[in-house]
């Protein structure tokens, strides 16, 4: 009998993951029989709302709740990390919130036609409602799913303009001769 190093078995969970599920844009395809959905109406808005709910738990739990209460020890990490990646996140909430405002739009598009309305729904009850039961799935419409993304993209945004240049404080603090080894946010980048 061989036997594997644990390290090998993470290491083949990790790239797992990494292809199966970041390295995606339609994860919902990877939940077994719903890649055959795909190519259909219903199954290309049934990946946009998953992706969608996806997009708003990142934002709240991902990126929010990160801000607002950091892990232990990593404080100084997180706030350099959003810090400095600032200009892209506003760049990416810009065009997550595009996407499903757009979506919004289609689906608001569809009230005067009931069979399409009628689809429309089940292709969310029977698609990412399904498959995605965490937060946010109780959000059925794009409509509700935009009004959530838009409070919780503005809070980001707004935590994100009240951050302060990490860097330029552990300069100021070496700069004034204080011990600037605990604040030296390059040393950890």
């Amino acid at each position: 009998m061989t036997t594997v190093a644990p390290c090998l078995l993470e290491l083949q969970v990790l790239v797992s993951i990494q292809s199966a599920i970041l390295g995606t844009d339609t994860p919902y395809a990877n939940e077994p029989g719903y890649e055959s959905r795909m190519a259909s109406a219903e199954g290309k808005r049934a990946v946009a709302m998953h992706n969608t709910q996806l997009r708003l738990a990142t934002v709240r739990y991902g990126m929010l709740a990160h801000l607002k209460s950091p892990p232990v020890g990593f404080e100084k990490a997180c706030k350099a990390h959003f810090y400095l990646k600032r200009d892209e996140l506003r760049f990416q909430l810009a065009c997550w919130l595009a996407e499903v405002q757009a979506y919004a739009a289609y689906e608001q598009s569809l009230a005067g036609k009931s069979d399409a309305v009628e689809a429309f729904n089940r292709s969310i009850t029977l698609g990412s409602h399904q498959v995605f039961r965490g937060p946010g799935s109780d959000l059925k419409s794009f409509k509700a799913l935009a009004g959530a993304m838009e409070s919780s993209v503005a809070e980001l945004l707004a935590a994100l303009a009240e951050m302060e240049d990490p860097l330029a404080a552990s300069a100021a603090t070496a700069a004034a001769g204080g011990a600037a080894a605990d604040d030296d946010y390059t040393s950890e980048f």
